[in-house]
């Protein structure tokens, strides 16, 4: 089941023509999964199974450093599989210690951000993305569309995109954008207020309630 959603995160990063024939692109993605270092135990999966680094691609075009013309006469098999279990033994116990260090690190950021971040008014935010049809396990969680808050209250906050789009969202439904994706020249106050087109959409909206009421 872990090995599914991190399957479905790397097929979300497929382009959007390419998300629609993802089962064409399983088994590059999972080839490229099993062959790539895994960040908890330092190894590909690949080598923890087999012992052995795999042969990607490149190692075709180019020369490889492991020679292929050893002959089967010339390979001693019990030396060959004790110095295979001596290795495997090692290595496993290698990878044991990366999980056992990667788990405390882990444990480390995660208390140090279980701190509260809250959005105030006039920070920029994505939402998330809620209205698919059909399947859509491999579409992106979050718009690429940026909103900005024009009003915050408990968990329930109100957004507006630039084309003046207004949303009223849960805190759950909204991320903020990160630093580093909003340039000096983009970044206004917190308490700003609305631009001048929304204020006159919003007084336009209120004259054509009133005329109803």
């Amino acid at each position: 089941e872990r090995f599914n959603r991190t399957l479905h995160d790397l097929l979300r990063t497929l382009p959007p023509q390419k998300k629609k024939l993802w089962p064409d692109h399983l088994s590059d993605v999972t080839f490229a999964y099993n062959v790539s270092p895994n960040s908890s135990t330092g190894y590909s999966p690949f080598y923890l199974f087999f012992g052995r680094k795999p042969k990607i691609p490149i190692d075709f075009i180019v020369s490889s450093t492991v020679s292929d013309s050893v002959s089967d006469n010339d390979v001693n098999y019990d030396e060959f599989i004790q110095e295979h279990r001596n290795n495997a033994s090692e290595l496993f116990q290698h990878a044991k210690r990366n999980l056992e260090k990667n788990a405390s690190q882990r444990k480390d950021r995660f208390d140090a951000k279980m701190v509260d971040h809250p959005i105030g008014v006039g920070d920029e935010v994505f939402i998330r993305n809620r209205g698919f049809t059909g399947r859509h396990k491999l579409q992106d969680l979050w718009s690429t569309t940026r909103y900005r808050v024009q009003t915050a209250k408990d968990s329930v906050y109100t957004v507006v995109s630039d084309t003046g789009q207004q949303r009223t969202l849960n805190r759950r439904d909204i991320k903020r954008v990160p630093p580093k994706y909003i340039s000096s020249d983009n970044c206004p106050a917190r308490d700003v207020k609305p631009s001048l087109s929304l204020r006159r959409s919003l007084r336009l909206r209120d004259k054509q309630k009133s005329m109803w009421d």
